[in-house]
């Protein structure tokens, strides 16, 4: 033994008393403290009814206190028999939990004391759930492929289907008794008030992304709808302290007065918002985020029609925005230059809608031009029928069509565009992105035909892509052979977008400040500021783009408070924000950014829930 280390034991000088003078620890003998006895059992409440929308159920007393508090929904399987073409696919938004619910509300005696928001959840857990607890936590809330990806069915000989499986959600609450253990509610000193939480779904309508024709999901209902809570049984000595003594609780609340519009200023590429925040009591941090109408499926309508929402492309893997989903998007504007049987023409050569068109019947006919097309006529030597299903009519009428092998192929490259020349600008055509592609219309002497794009050389990228359909000028796209294409437009809806593109990529606010009467409460910063600055110093994680955060707090995620701003004492509290879309300064696209989009603001605070002679409430009142 060297005994070296006894030289560091007995090295002390003036500084090591700061350190281990008049020592209240040692590292070598664990202190621990008894805590009282107690049981903890989790037990299911259901809702009555399975349609979407409102349901209402009173909280039973099954336990002495109420902690963590889950959704429990479970939804029947998706068949085949709603999207009707085979080519048509169906999948449920990302983050379904989320957007399942558009809020959560908690009522004691009557009185609501929280209110918790689908689009709040989503956002708060952007901020602070950790790596290590997101493939658990995407499980639970049915953010996962088999529900997610689009799909469609594998046959088209009238059998029905499952597209998209039945599945169980578990979507965990974020009141203040579900975060923290040591702020669980006490039914047991709540004689004489009943405690009732209000659940409002969103429609089914707001949670579905499908190609092709608006899937009929009218008869569509949950199989099953409750809650999860876990409750705390105690010993009798201390229930009845809880029953009979009073309590107070330092607990957290969301403010939010609904969404504002985002109003544009007639066209220019930056658009000053300012926003009167009505809100009370010691408040932690404010946070904004927009929906654009783009993704947020504002524009698509109750029933599937009409609206503003299709896009080229999408996909549910953040990874194959660049890759697969671009070239999606690149084949569904190359199949839509392909036209069988065009009424308008009836040669070999002609126009449609003022563009020239060339017809293909034969692999020379491919010379020269960007789009080569493959006729493949299937051998039907073996069929003595081609059923029902393939040609929608009887079976005679169907071998009448195999044996007609007049069919045209029409091909032109004008297609999706938009005009600027109002502007002083060119033209955007989307297809002069595309420099090559081989299409195969597949046939049976006629009947059956399909268009797919099987090879494609394009420069798209997502910034154009991501721009609505209905934004364009101009669709010469063939409309009229949409059901035969294999690629088709996506209706979108992305609950959990608060960017610029597909991809959730671009913060649309360029600056901003907070005003406190006339006040600025800090000066004006940029977007990157709140999204990626006071994220970082404040909260677990750096949230998605777009997702804003002003932090009067140390650390906001926590109980104990360590910073405040009384909104209570101040009149005039204001959000003065530019919006703008950096992402295509320099593109002839533009994505209209403004239209249908809506701000989100949240105020997260603390009030004081007094529980006393069975009966409880808050201290103060919004």
């Amino acid at each position: 033994m060297s005994g070296g280390a006894l030289i560091s034991l007995v090295a002390n000088g003036a500084q090591d008393v700061y350190l281990t003078g008049d020592p209240s620890i040692t590292f070598f003998k664990v202190i621990y403290r008894r805590h009282t006895n107690f049981a903890l059992e989790a037990i299911e409440q259901s809702y009555e009814g399975r349609s979407f929308g409102r349901h209402t159920t009173i909280i039973q007393r099954n336990g002495d206190l109420m902690t963590k508090t889950a959704v429990r929904v479970r939804l029947p399987a998706v068949r085949s028999d709603v999207v009707g073409n085979k080519l048509n696919k169906i999948a449920y938004v990302r983050r379904l939990g989320h957007a399942l619910i558009q809020h959560a509300e908690l009522f004691v005696g009557g009185m609501s004391i929280d209110k918790q928001y689908g689009t709040w959840m989503d956002i708060w857990y952007e901020l602070t759930h950790t790596q290590e607890q997101e493939r658990g936590y995407n499980e639970l809330i049915g953010d996962v492929d088999e529900l997610t990806t689009l799909t469609g069915k594998e046959a088209d000989d009238g059998r029905s289907e499952v597209l998209l499986p039945a599945a169980e959600l578990l979507i965990p609450l974020q009141f203040w008794f579900c975060q923290n253990y040591g702020l669980a509610l006490p039914l047991i000193a709540l004689q004489y008030h009943e405690v009732r939480l209000d659940l409002y779904l969103s429609p089914i309508e707001k949670l579905m992304v499908y190609t092709g024709e608006a899937p009929n999901l009218s008869n569509y209902t949950l199989a099953d709808l409750g809650l999860l809570i876990d409750y705390v049984y105690l010993e009798s000595s201390e229930r009845r302290k809880y029953a009979q003594l009073a309590h107070e609780y330092l607990f957290t609340q969301v403010q939010y007065t609904g969404a504002e519009n985002v109003y544009s200023n007639g066209g220019t590429q930056s658009i000053n918002q300012k926003v009167k925040i009505n809100y009370n009591h010691p408040t932690k941090e404010l946070i904004w985020a927009l929906k654009l109408g783009a993704f947020s499926g504002k524009g698509n309508k109750s029933q599937f029609a009409g609206g503003r929402g299709r896009f080229l492309c999408y996909t549910n893997d953040d990874s194959a925005w660049k890759t697969a989903a671009l070239d999606y998007a690149a084949k569904n504007l190359v199949e839509g230059c392909v036209f069988i049987n065009p009424p308008c023409i009836s040669d070999d050569h002609g126009c449609i809608e003022g563009r020239r068109v060339h017809r293909v019947e034969s692999e020379e006919d491919n010379d020269g031009h960007r789009v080569a097309v493959n006729l493949i006529n299937h051998d039907v030597s073996s069929l003595s029928s081609c059923g029902t299903s393939s040609c929608g009519s009887t079976t005679e009428t169907c071998m009448s069509d195999i044996n007609n092998t007049d069919i045209k192929v029409y091909v032109y490259d004008t297609l999706l565009c938009d005009d600027f020349t109002l502007l002083g600008n060119d033209t955007f055509e989307m297809f002069d992105l595309i420099d090559s592609a081989v299409v195969e219309v597949r046939h049976t002497n006629g009947c059956n035909v399909s268009i797919n794009c099987v090879e494609v050389k394009h420069r798209l990228n997502l910034n154009d892509v991501s721009v609505p359909i209905e934004d364009f000028s101009y669709d010469y796209r063939s409309a009229n052979d949409s059901s035969r294409c294999v690629h088709r437009d996506v209706t979108v809806t992305q609950p959990n977008n608060y960017g610029l593109r597909l991809d959730g990529r671009g913060n649309p606010v360029m600056h901003g400040n907070i005003q406190l009467n006339g006040h600025k409460r800090i000066e004006t910063k940029s977007g990157n500021y709140f999204n990626y600055y006071q994220t970082q110093n404040h909260h677990t994680r750096t949230p998605a783009d777009g997702i804003n955060v002003y932090s009067f707090a140390l650390s906001p995620e926590k109980h104990q408070p360590s910073g405040t701003t009384n909104l209570s004492r101040i009149d005039n509290t204001i959000l003065d924000i530019t919006l703008g879309d950096r992402l295509r300064e320099n593109s002839a696209l533009k994505l209209d950014y403004a239209k249908d989009t809506e701000l989100y603001i949240y105020g997260y605070s603390y009030n004081i829930l007094r529980v006393m002679s069975g009966m409880g409430g808050v201290a103060y009142s919004s």
